[in-house]
């Protein structure tokens, strides 16, 4: 009995040795696998978009979590809650049309950004979720733009035409907060673009 329990792990550790590393664990892929017919069929600077698209989305729904955990701002932390809705929606057309390995991970300069909104609590926390998500929506609009007029798929431009009026919306809104932060003045109330709705 012992001698078989020896001869099969002396066979499973060299099975397990022949498995390269490569498959053993996770991975990022640049792009969709090309076996995948939907995301085959699509152009190399689509498959670019989509990609660079999902990054930015999931990286608003982690930022936006920690606003309405750790925002002293009511008018912030309603922002994040919008945030974390919208951008699922769009994560989850973005990841119908992409077909993405399930094992994404987002990459280490938002995983940084992330980390340091993590260490901020209270207006120092809103400061900085705002800064961020000014930055992000000026960046990812251009990249929708750019999308809407030149991918060459017509089920990703019309995605991307139809996703440009939320991310302007959402831009306008951190403008009228910063804007009211800045000028260090006036109600919750009044810096909340979306109570009257």
């Amino acid at each position: 009995m012992l001698a078989a329990r020896c001869l099969f792990l002396m066979i499973f550790t060299t099975a397990l040795a022949a498995v390269p590393a490569s498959d053993a664990r996770p991975h990022l892929q640049d792009e969709p696998a090309a076996s995948d017919p939907a995301s085959a069929s699509l152009a190399a600077s689509d498959r670019r978009f989509l990609r660079a698209a999902l990054e930015r989305g999931q990286t608003e729904v982690a930022a936006g979590k920690l606003a309405t955990e750790q925002a002293a701002s009511e008018a912030v932390r309603r922002l994040g809650e919008e945030m974390v809705r919208d951008h699922r929606q769009s994560n989850e057309r973005l990841m119908a049309l992409i077909r993405t390995d399930p094992s994404f991970r987002l990459p280490r300069p938002q995983r940084d950004r992330l980390d340091g909104l993590t260490q901020l609590q209270g207006d120092a926390f809103d400061q900085a979720y705002l800064r961020q998500m000014q930055e992000s929506h000026a960046r990812a609009i251009a990249l929708y733009t750019e999308a809407a007029a030149s991918v060459q798929d017509a089920k990703v431009r019309e995605f991307a035409k139809q996703t440009l009026p939320t991310l302007r919306r959402h831009a306008a809104e951190t403008e009228t907060l910063l804007a009211v932060q800045a000028r260090g003045r006036g109600t919750e109330a009044q810096a909340d673009p979306r109570r009257e709705r």
